[in-house]
């Protein structure tokens, strides 16, 4: 064991052990979208360390960072995230390497760096881009709205809501609502900013 365990990439203990309960990688994604993040960030995790296809691996990268971003703890996002935004480019899958560059546009943001988080959600949006799913197209705006917003640019995060008005009727219930909430904060934000601006002339 001593002589083989390294040569498969293990331990002599580990080969040992009993078998433990394996994930799957619809036990994954369904802890993914019912909102259990912690469970989810371990079945992706365990799962990557038994994966060897670049493509299974790159999903596995893109849930598992996706679920560590929803725990707010953006800095172990970060290179799962990366990995799999190259594996996906790499690959020419190019809608999967957008949500890829989301979420690591979301780890920066969280991260307080500003100016690259507008960069990649910006990029989302031009030309070669996976602007033909609408909900993604809405779901990028919002980000970036938020993005601006942070930063009290409430006029620029308002554009980015609006902008996104022609194809809100496209979206499900849920999405179209979180739209309208986000456009309604927007809007209050960017009323207050004119309430305290002081009339020309006139000292603040």
């Amino acid at each position: 064991l001593d002589y083989l365990a390294p040569r498969l990439g293990t331990t002599p203990d580990r080969i040992l052990a009993e078998p433990k309960d394996r994930w799957t990688r619809l036990d994954a994604d369904l802890r993914l979208a019912s909102g259990r993040f912690a469970e989810a960030v371990q079945a992706y995790a365990d799962l990557l360390e038994i994966a060897t296809d670049r493509a299974a691996r790159a999903e596995l990268g893109l849930g598992l960072g996706e679920a560590t971003c929803r725990l707010g703890r953006p800095t172990e996002a970060a290179g799962p995230l990366a990995d799999a935004e190259r594996a996906f480019d790499a690959l020419g899958r190019v809608a999967d390497r957008d949500r890829a560059r989301y979420w690591l546009a979301y780890v920066h943001h969280m991260l307080d760096d500003v100016d690259e988080a507008r960069r990649l959600l910006r990029g989302l949006l031009e030309p070669g881009g996976d602007m033909e799913d609408a909900d993604f197209e809405v779901r990028v705006r919002i980000a970036l709205a938020q993005v601006e917003s942070a930063q009290r640019n409430n006029e620029r995060a308002l554009a980015y809501l609006e902008e996104a008005r022609a194809v809100v009727d496209r979206l499900d219930l849920p999405r179209r609502a979180t739209w309208l909430d986000s456009l309604a904060r927007a809007r209050q934000a960017a009323g207050d900013e004119h309430d305290e601006a002081p009339e020309q002339g006139r000292a603040p």
